[in-house]
């Protein structure tokens, strides 16, 4: 873990704890316990996880710093669960894999796990969960973000942006849905708003769709997370983007992706737009009632998950390397 000054780039403190130990991952060597993404820092304390899966390499490393000197205030490891009868890991939500950690300021994230500010397990509250991870930006039928205290497997998009009392999400191919007659070129993706109020029922049970014996199903904890009905729903809207990219305010909700909805319905194009070979398009919606606001075309397919807003500008990340500056002249 590094931390360079803002101005000049020059390395203030440098942290490190485990083994030099590398590994080959996507055709180089990276150290046994990655820390995705970045940090997050709450009540003047940073925190950041390393590791690959609960179940791999000794586990998920969990670190507290001081973020001004790099100072260790806090550290915890996670590895397993295993069965005490087999050795083997326990299935279903019992373990976890790392991920880009999150906050709502009172609780840390990774995925479905939630833990307390001393970096001991603790009851989820809603919040974004990706069922495959928040850098995975091949989105499609097994994945989705949603908004709950443990992973949802309906009713959830491809990706989505949460205040505490409106989520929006953005459509695709229906998730775990063997056969599905969505063709995004007649009507392009679909973007919807709805209330976050969610429930989880947790309840005992096997962590997978079959197998597992009576020991085993008694060992695993699982939630089955309660998403909103459609009666909750505020408002919906056809988008001819794929939504790659989505942040809200409160005025005006904006979705990037690579374009849909085409006149040309021929497979070569279509091709050519989930390649990025068309580049991408900003589309800008209402956040009161979904209607258009406006539209730009970008020269580059967006990056994934790579829009942000700050000091009243619009930070968006493309693949050719550049990072556009939208706000007002």
């Amino acid at each position: 873990m590094y931390c360079v000054r803002a101005a000049d780039g020059a390395l203030c403190w440098r942290f490190k704890d485990l083994p030099d130990r590398l590994i080959g991952a996507y055709s180089r060597l990276e150290s046994a316990w990655p820390v995705p993404g970045s940090v997050v820092v709450v009540n003047d304390t940073l925190y950041f996880a390393a590791g690959r899966s609960s179940y791999l390499d000794g586990g998920i490393f969990l670190y507290a710093l001081d973020p001004t000197t790099g100072e260790l205030r806090n550290s915890r490891q996670y590895y397993g669960p295993f069965s005490p009868e087999t050795g083997f890991p326990i299935g279903g939500d019992a373990g976890f894999k790392n991920d880009v950690m999150v906050t709502d300021g009172t609780k840390l994230y990774l995925r479905h796990k939630a833990f307390d500010l001393d970096l001991n397990e603790t009851e989820p509250s809603p919040h974004i969960v990706p069922t495959s991870n928040f850098l995975d930006g091949q989105p499609q039928h097994r994945t989705a973000w949603c908004f709950a205290d443990g992973i949802v497997k309906r009713n959830a998009g491809d990706i989505l942006a949460a205040d505490g009392t409106v989520r929006y999400e953005v459509f695709g191919f229906p998730i775990y849905a063997n056969h599905s007659y969505f063709d995004p070129r007649v009507n392009g993706y679909l973007l919807r708003a709805s209330q976050t109020v969610t429930t989880a029922a947790r309840q005992s049970g096997r962590g997978g769709e079959s197998g597992g014996g009576a020991g085993r199903a008694k060992a695993i904890r699982k939630f089955r997370a309660t998403v909103l009905p459609q009666g909750n729903t505020v408002w919906e809207q056809n988008i001819p983007v794929t939504g790659k990219a989505l942040v809200a305010t409160p005025t005006l909700v904006f979705v990037a992706g690579e374009p849909m909805k085409f006149r040309d319905h021929s497979a070569k194009t279509y091709a050519a737009a989930y390649a990025g070979e068309l580049g991408s398009r900003l589309v800008v919606v209402s956040a009161a009632d979904g209607k258009p606001v406006a539209d730009y075309a970008l020269d580059a397919d967006i990056v994934w998950d790579g829009m942000a807003i700050a000091e009243g500008r619009l930070f968006v990340a493309l693949k050719d390397g550049t990072v556009r500056c939208l706000g007002p002249r």
